[in-house]
């Protein structure tokens, strides 16, 4: 038992044993309550969202006639539900995930993936923390023209009339590489016996071949028109 109490509680010192050695110790059972100053039913508690960073950049070759640039594609990320819109060269905040990257082509062009990190078909895997890039170049397609000879009457064939690209030979109804967004001439050195009775054709795009022989048409990125010209053998 204490030994020298002492108004409200107890207190223990020891000198009524000399100051002996002991040991005393207390047994008490506590609860504690914790209770919120402001009862906020609206509060809910949430992962915070794991987040990663991802930099695509757009190139574009024009070595084709191609006049195309960089502003005029629009690029995206798409984890599959949600597509987010990304600047060329500018880093986005992302969530984690598998993404594709994708773009709104332009026709004329052929899209290629050159990493670093996406594959062949513009996928990539985000995991927290990480900062990957992707780079899309685009590269312009060059225009085709086809010239085919149409003869009405004789005996003449249709590759000896001479027929011209810019000033150059070309061969009947075989397609002719050239640049876009350039004009280019259409002619033919012609026979002796047979005179030129028209130039008809159509565009990929719905445009005419010229009405006359001498006359120009251009083409746009990976445009391609065959264009008929027709002589007659003179009475």
């Amino acid at each position: 038992s204490p030994i020298g109490t002492q108004g409200p509680g107890w207190t223990c010192d020891g000198k009524a044993l000399d100051n002996m050695s002991q040991t005393d110790g207390v047994t008490m059972n506590i609860a504690f309550r914790a209770m919120q100053a402001r009862n906020y039913p609206g509060f809910t508690c949430g992962e915070e969202k794991r987040l990663a960073t991802v930099t695509v950049t757009k190139e574009v070759v024009n070595n084709d006639g191609g006049n195309n640039v960089v502003a005029d594609y629009q690029l995206y990320i798409d984890d599959g539900v949600n597509t987010f819109p990304v600047t060329s060269g500018v880093t986005a905040v992302v969530p984690v995930g598998n993404y594709t990257v994708t773009e709104t082509g332009i026709p004329g062009y052929v899209a290629s993936f050159a990493g670093p990190d996406c594959d062949g078909v513009g996928q990539l895997t985000l995991l927290e923390g990480e900062n990957k890039a992707c780079t899309i170049v685009n590269n312009d397609l060059p225009s085709n023209i086809t010239l085919v000879k149409n003869v009405v009457g004789g005996t003449v064939g249709p590759n000896l009339f001479g027929l011209q690209v810019d000033g150059a030979l070309v061969q009947n109804d075989t397609s002719v590489e050239v640049n876009s967004n350039v004009p280019h001439t259409i002619n033919e050195v012609g026979r002796t016996g047979y005179s030129f009775t028209s130039i008809s054709g159509t565009s990929t795009y719905g445009k005419s071949c010229p009405a006359v022989l001498g006359g120009s048409i251009t083409l746009d990125e990976g445009e391609t028109i065959k264009c008929t010209i027709t002589n007659t053998l003179n009475p």
